[in-house]
């Protein structure tokens, strides 16, 4: 992987300009416990967080000594807080502006913000939790504090997801907050990754969300029932293929712009994915495809992954990745899938190049 320096220069070749990322400008990150972030907390290892919204209100993080700090090193083109490594930057989509639009001591109301309210849910996927957890903590002081900050926070917000470590349609703090938001905002959108069972007509319009959502992913990870139950402990199957039917009336009509499916590989599940994915485009949604990870919440971690090169299961879903029913744009792959899919387009490559070899020297 090429280092920082390098993919800065080549940006300043390309374009003949230095790279100004503008994400700290436009998007904030709230993890749930408060914890706020000036851009993906993934794209500085989560070692700089700003400050936190229960112990002071945005206006004051965002013009505090750290946040500054944060950003005038974006403003200068230092980075020395970025990990590009988990970022797609430097890219010219990210450019702030041939003039820098804003200083380090603004305060710029983000027009994209990633809400992680609490991680209560109605179900238990294995690859996630060891066990149900069904009620908030802090739900008072949550209620008191959190969010008429959250909401002074969108008074820019055109996008804001919720709710990724929990589920959004279980959350009553959830509720409580996108009925907030909407009431001061009603031009919002929302962005939302679910389980999908309680994603209803009737809880959609409960939360005041009709017309407010732009896309929606649903946390799926089979195509039949029984592999389904394998992984979604207390799920209802049924009621999820309703719902997610429903959804895609919406999008039809053009009241969501897309609808994606999340699968998480596994040995339990990778044979379906040829099937899975049939359904996906089929009904015209996208699809994100990631490897098992091992959050030390799972006890068979090592017997249901799929990591080992040698293994028949690994050999057998590279074929599937290298399948041109996943070679489409509506298919999305992460780094750890791309590797194994990779892999084995790499040793194709090299088998070819060994036989134009010999064939040359006859």
């Amino acid at each position: 992987m090429k280092n920082k320096q390098s993919l800065l220069a080549e940006f300043e070749k390309k374009y003949n300009k230095k790279f100004v990322c503008k994400r700290p400008f436009e998007l904030v990150e709230l993890d749930m416990w408060g914890n706020l972030y000036l851009c993906f907390p993934r794209c500085n290892n989560k070692s700089y967080k700003a400050g936190n919204l229960y112990e002071a209100d945005f206006e004051d993080i965002v013009t505090s000594e750290r946040a500054v700090e944060f950003k005038r090193s974006i403003i200068s083109s230092e980075y020395k807080y970025c990990d590009f490594a988990n970022c797609q930057a430097p890219d010219a989509a990210l450019q702030l502006s041939d003039e820098l639009l804003f200083s380090p001591e603004d305060i710029v109301y983000p027009s994209e913000l990633r809400l992680h309210i609490d991680n209560i849910c109605d179900v238990r996927c294995i690859m996630c939790r060891n066990e149900y957890i069904l009620n908030s903590k802090n739900e008072s002081k949550f209620k008191e504090i959190l969010i008429p900050r959250i909401v002074q926070m969108c008074r820019n917000a055109k996008v804001i997801f919720m709710n990724g470590n929990g589920e959004v349609f279980f959350s009553p703090l959830a509720k409580d907050l996108i009925l907030a938001i909407t009431t001061e905002y009603p031009d919002v959108k929302f962005d939302f990754c679910t389980n999908g069972i309680k994603c209803t007509k009737e809880n959609i319009h409960s939360y005041n969300l009709d017309g407010r959502i732009k896309s929606i992913s649903f946390s799926l990870h089979a195509i039949t029932e029984h592999t389904y139950n394998q992984i979604v402990k207390g799920g209802n199957y049924k009621k999820l293929f309703e719902n997610i039917n429903y959804i895609k009336t919406l999008k039809e009509k053009g009241d969501i712009e897309s609808v994606t499916l999340n699968f998480v590989v596994t040995k339990l599940n990778y044979k379906e994915i040829p099937a899975f994915q049939k359904f996906v485009d089929d009904n015209h949604f996208s699809a994100f495809y990631s490897a098992l990870v091992d959050n030390n919440v799972m006890n068979n971690y090592s017997d249901i992954a799929i990591k080992n090169p040698s293994e028949q299961e690994y050999k057998k879903l590279s074929a599937i990745l290298n399948s041109d029913e996943l070679s489409k744009s509506s298919v999305i792959l992460d780094n750890e899938l791309l590797e194994i899919k990779n892999n084995i387009c790499n040793k194709r490559n090299n088998i070819f190049d060994l036989i134009i070899k010999k064939l040359s020297k006859k």
